[in-house]
């Protein structure tokens, strides 16, 4: 589709904070990847989701008074097909009592990875270039996609949810009825990020499994549990991040293996240490499109279910995760967006009615935002049921 540049207005300052020493915390993180497997002499990626808890020490952060920082956070439920009632929280405010816009401030952290083995080669997002952009980084290249600036306008069907962004758009197509019906001036909104210095990480050689070809792109392969410790250690070391902020940890063509002989792949994850949430992705410059994780996929897959599962412990009666993760059910459900002589890639995410809400809630009764083909010959959307678990093809 064609689109127009627009940017977002510049978000104010970080608030101002004291740290002090903090204890041991639950720390979880919700992994989202692909797995291969040889079935008939042919190559089959399963979508997969791992959740991973341990323990951690974090820092507390409050402001001037002493206060705690915090998301803006509400609370909701709905009656499933067990019928079972399913509490939630998510990021923002309620659509149904809200009328306003709601913005989130956000903290870029480019991570730098070299390899012991291969010292010479580092992925650096801050520097290195994306294919077919004219010369711009990683960085920049996300920053001007419609995960931040308003350059698109969505539709679910018929339904318009505005020019807005991306995750503002799936958001309002959730709430649909409440949106159409009471509060058409709902928005949650990512503020414009703020873009900190490159942080090197070196994993050393039992952590990585070297460089692979996917597509068009070389890409490394890591350990998930080193590079998320790495992402914590960071994290009590910048003292622009705090819990009303969110920080994003970006990579360059660097994937997470899912075993030791590199089986590919996790393209990232959203976490949290006691109230700080955090979300890790990867960006893969693959422009044939056909390797897991290209462009913005990973990112805004980890964005949507950040916003919509922050602390990984909203439970639903799916068999496989047991999580409202909204993007797993289609993490093979890809669609393109020119912008600016770029073409961003954005897989579909899954409605509440998926998960087994009422199905008058989201935006054409549908499970998903561009809804099955059968309703919609545009889309290539594969939910077409309800829970239990993602559909596989």
């Amino acid at each position: 589709m064609k689109t127009r540049f627009v940017s977002l207005a510049l978000f104010g300052a970080l608030a101002t904070m004291t740290v002090s020493s903090g204890g041991v915390l639950a720390g979880v993180r919700m992994e989202s990847g692909v797995s291969k497997s040889i079935k008939d002499g042919r190559a089959v990626l399963t979508p997969f989701h791992r959740i991973v808890r341990d323990n951690t020490t974090a820092l507390a952060r409050s402001d001037k008074a002493g206060v705690a920082l915090s998301l803006p956070l509400w609370q909701g439920s709905f009656v499933d097909k067990t019928p079972a009632t399913r509490n939630f929280t998510m990021v923002g405010t309620d659509p149904a009592t809200h009328n306003s816009t709601t913005t989130i401030p956000v903290v870029i952290v480019p991570l730098k990875v070299q390899f012991y083995f291969y010292f010479e080669r580092k992925f650096d997002p801050g520097r290195d270039v994306v294919a077919n952009t004219g010369g711009i980084n990683f960085v920049q290249t996300v920053l001007n996609s419609p995960l931040f600036r308003s350059v698109v306008d969505f539709k679910s069907g018929d339904k318009n949810l505005g020019r807005t962004q991306y995750l503002d758009a799936f958001q309002r197509g959730n709430f649909w009825k409440s949106v159409v019906t009471t509060n058409p001036q709902y928005h949650i909104m990512l503020g414009s990020p703020t873009v900190l210095p490159s942080q090197l990480v070196r994993f050393p050689g039992k952590y990585e499994s070297g460089v692979w070809t996917m597509g068009t792109a070389n890409v490394g392969l890591v350990d998930g549990d080193y590079l998320d410790s790495q992402i914590r250690s960071i994290m009590t070391r910048l003292t622009q991040i705090n819990p009303s902020v969110l920080p994003i940890f970006l990579t360059d063509n660097i994937l997470v293996r899912t075993s030791r002989d590199g089986n590919c792949c996790i393209g990232g994850w959203h976490g949290s240490i006691g109230s700080q949430t955090y979300i890790y992705a990867g960006f893969v410059d693959d422009t044939s499109g056909s390797s897991f994780g290209s462009s913005t996929t990973s990112l805004g897959h980890e964005l949507a279910e950040w916003l919509d599962d922050p602390f990984n412990d909203n439970n639903v009666n799916c068999t496989d995760v047991g999580a409202l993760e909204v993007g797993d059910p289609l993490n093979f459900s890809i669609y393109e967006f020119p912008v600016g002589g770029y073409t961003y890639r954005l897989q579909s995410l899954a409605y509440l009615p998926y998960f087994g809400a009422p199905r008058s809630t989201s935006a054409n009764g549908w499970y998903s935002l561009n809804g099955s083909h059968a309703q919609n010959p545009n889309s290539n959307d594969s939910v077409t049921e309800i829970c239990p678990g993602p559909q596989r093809r």
